[in-house]
């Protein structure tokens, strides 16, 4: 607009914004399945997008129909550009089929743009069975673990997901000022974790399975290169054999640290005080534990 009110327009012009058409693809074959977790892997090529514009991921689901964007899925927290991706997924259940597909969405235009489907069936947990000649079967590994040198996964007794914090405040079974009484022996209930995980007929064992197991077995001490040091425990009935790591143990307070000790497991039986449960170092020595505390578990299977 000019001086004297007139207004002057210049000439009309026009423009095309770019098509945003990213690649996606999800990797048929997964890096790694276990019994309780996977590692998955995708590429996505953003065509020209940054990933500030972008989230990328996988959607999980036990059926094809449940894979959508109101689902289950894992945001990829990496800040890599164009190109491969893979994102941890944990909490599985033995014997189990998931299906999975790669992800983008474009923030700006509020869309969701999807890899093909796939599918993998976790590891079955009645593979890690040894029979010692006991009254029940013990499992070879920790509970999330897949060999005896992986670390376990820790849980607070009577919890189905590990919180890593072992604090009263994340323990959800604290309400008004005490413990809520889960039973004396949560052995195959709805508050075993090995039962939730490795289902049929695996569950958390008894402070008398412990006991049964360190009266009739021997404690070997041997170098493992992968850990350093390790407990080989032989049977007294027919010679087999299982690992205890001693090198690790979870010392679950506010900082989630890790220390090198002798490694805790819980018990599924409660003492008698409502607070505690039995826990066991190396299933030879028992102790008192609050029962907030996350340790790791050694699963036993019934015949």
């Amino acid at each position: 607009v000019t001086k004297d009110n007139k207004t002057l327009i210049g000439n009309v012009e026009n423009i095309t914004t770019k098509a945003f058409t990213p690649s996606i693809q999800t990797d048929a074959s997964p890096q790694k399945i276990g019994v309780m977790n996977c590692i998955l892997s995708g590429t996505v090529f953003l065509d020209g997008a940054s990933t500030k514009e972008c989230e990328i991921g996988m959607f999980f689901s036990t059926t094809e129909e449940g894979i959508n964007v109101n689902g289950s899925k894992i945001v990829y927290a990496g800040k890599a550009e164009d190109g491969t991706f893979s994102v941890k997924k944990e909490l599985l259940k033995s014997s189990t089929t998931y299906y999975y597909r790669s992800y983008l969405y474009y923030k700006d235009a509020g869309t969701y743009y999807f890899g093909d489907i796939s599918s993998f069936t976790t590891k079955n947990a009645d593979d890690y069975a040894v029979d010692l000649g006991l009254s029940v079967m013990w499992a070879s590994c920790e509970l999330g673990a897949d060999d005896p040198f992986e670390d376990g996964m820790p849980f607070a007794w009577g919890s189905v997901v590990p919180n890593r914090k072992g604090t009263l405040e994340a323990y959800e079974y604290y309400a008004e000022g005490e413990y809520v009484n889960l039973g004396t022996n949560i052995s195959g209930t709805e508050y075993d974790a090995a039962r939730e995980y490795w289902g049929g007929k695996w569950r958390m064992p008894t402070k008398e399975e412990v006991e049964e197991f360190y009266n009739s077995c021997s404690f070997v001490e041997e170098y493992i290169e992968e850990v350093n040091m390790s407990y080989r425990i032989w049977s007294g009935l027919n010679n087999k054999s299982i690992i205890i790591r001693n090198d690790v143990v979870y010392n679950c307070d506010e900082t989630y640290t890790v220390i090198h000790a002798i490694p805790e497991r819980w018990t599924a039986t409660m003492t008698n005080e409502n607070a505690y449960a039995y826990s066991s170092y190396l299933m030879q020595e028992f102790k008192s534990s609050k029962r907030k505390r996350e340790l790791c578990i050694r699963p036993v299977c019934d015949f």
